[in-house]
């Protein structure tokens, strides 16, 4: 599934959404500054993010740099329609015995939250995102499982229930 790994790897890694993902090219990349930039579809804004190197291997494996072929469609061979990706994205949640509710966009979501844990900086987050307000970027990171909370909650109160000073 080298179409879907591409766009996975574009989603996971860069924090693309679908639709971009699956409009990047070589001509996108800058290997020298080791960066992908594209007019986001939703947007319209330019965003450049950095690459991982499992993404420039990507690009090295295409070989047509200034290409403006569809990334994924060099390596499969044929370009994809929406829906063919979204078959294929459920073909492997089944094959992987992951949450069949999983989203190709669950991973951008995951990047975020993974890059907030480790930076703990809200910016670096919403760059990398492309977001234009740090209310877009704090929708991402908003916390889903209560156990996290928990120890927060604990570190603020002593055990009879009044506020730690």
């Amino acid at each position: 599934m080298t179409r879907l790994r591409v766009i996975v790897l574009l989603a996971a890694h860069c924090g693309f959404r679908r639709s971009d993902a699956m409009r990047i090219s070589p001509a996108n990349f800058d290997q020298q500054a080791g960066t992908i930039s594209i007019d986001q579809k939703k947007t319209g804004r330019t965003v450049t993010v950095p690459v991982t190197a499992h993404v420039r291997a990507l690009f090295a494996a295409a070989n047509q740099p200034a290409s403006s072929a569809h990334i994924y469609a060099i390596l499969k061979g044929r370009e994809l329609s929406t829906g063919a990706i979204d078959s294929a994205w459920q073909i492997l949640k089944k094959k992987a015995s992951v949450n069949r509710h999983l989203w190709i966009h669950d991973l951008r979501r995951t990047l975020a939250v993974s890059l907030y844990e480790i930076s703990k900086d809200l910016r670096v987050v919403e760059q990398m995102l492309g977001h234009q307000s740090l209310g877009a970027t704090i929708h991402y990171l908003e916390h889903r499982d209560a156990s996290k909370l928990k120890p927060y909650l604990d570190s603020l109160f002593i055990p009879d229930g009044r506020l730690i000073q």
